[in-house]
């Protein structure tokens, strides 16, 4: 499954403990994990999921046990982890974007700010070739306009706190509520929030309350209130996506 292997492995009922000589060697085994997961789920009747954590600390063996605040801080994030998600907490985020620049079919997003936390995810099979097709994603929000192109995992911060790129001050919305990733073809919100974040597109209304969702059509966004509680209309941030080349038309012709 992978090149590397855990130094100790210990496994309960439906949990296993590892323990790895590095970060790296750690990361590279437990995505290798997730990917035969989905490999055996897509090619059998069974579905399989894992839910995994990884950090860093202080751990010893005894009596066939591994103890320490390390383990017990793993245990509690895999229980927060969604299916086939691993929560990484503690970790350098250079070693983090070091790992995910060189696979391919990984992405990642903060999580947790203020706990050094990010949940890293595979992309959908159909998604790892989609990079010919770059787009554009347009932000509107209170009289500010913003257009990035999507990129290798480029990531756009929403919340209160001043340092997001769509700061929103509102009771409503956390200070880091929300994170757009864009990877290329492929462009997903992801709600890490208390208050939950709702996407409306098609006539439709979707609540998102720490989960994610891929971003397929024009609409808008509106953090911690749906938009029909009388929040204030420059709270909402609208979004639309289009190819580099209409962008560069519908600046010609402003």
């Amino acid at each position: 499954m992978s090149n590397f292997t855990p130094e100790n492995q210990i496994d309960e009922y439906d949990e296993s403990i590892l323990t790895f000589k590095n970060n790296f060697q750690a990361l590279s085994f437990l995505v290798n994990a997730f990917r035969t997961a989905v490999s055996l789920s897509e090619n059998s009747e069974t579905k399989i999921s894992l839910k995994s954590s990884l950090c860093t600390g202080e751990y010893f063996l005894h009596q066939n046990q591994i103890y320490g605040d390390a383990v017990n801080l793993a245990t509690r994030l895999s229980c927060k982890s969604r299916a086939n998600e691993l929560l990484v907490c503690g970790i350098d985020l250079q070693i983090i974007d070091a790992f995910v620049d060189s696979q391919p079919d990984v992405i990642y997003c903060l999580r947790n700010p203020e706990q050094n936390c990010v949940a890293i995810h595979l992309l959908d099979n159909d998604i790892t070739s989609g990079r010919a097709a770059n787009k554009v994603l347009q932000l509107e929000c209170r009289d500010i306009s913003k257009a990035f192109t999507s990129a290798r995992n480029q990531q756009i911060s929403i919340g209160r706190a001043k340092d997001c790129n769509i700061a929103i001050d509102s009771d409503d919305v956390s200070r880091h509520h929300a994170t757009i990733v864009l990877n290329y073809g492929s462009i997903f919100i992801e709600d890490h929030s208390a208050n939950g974040t709702y996407l409306y597109f098609d006539n439709r209304e979707i609540f998102l309350t720490n989960d994610s969702m891929k971003l397929v059509s024009d609409g808008y966004i509106s953090c911690g209130s749906d938009s029909q509680s009388g929040k204030g209309s420059s709270d909402i941030i609208s979004y639309v996506l289009c190819g580099e080349a209409a962008l560069e038309d519908s600046r010609q012709h402003v």
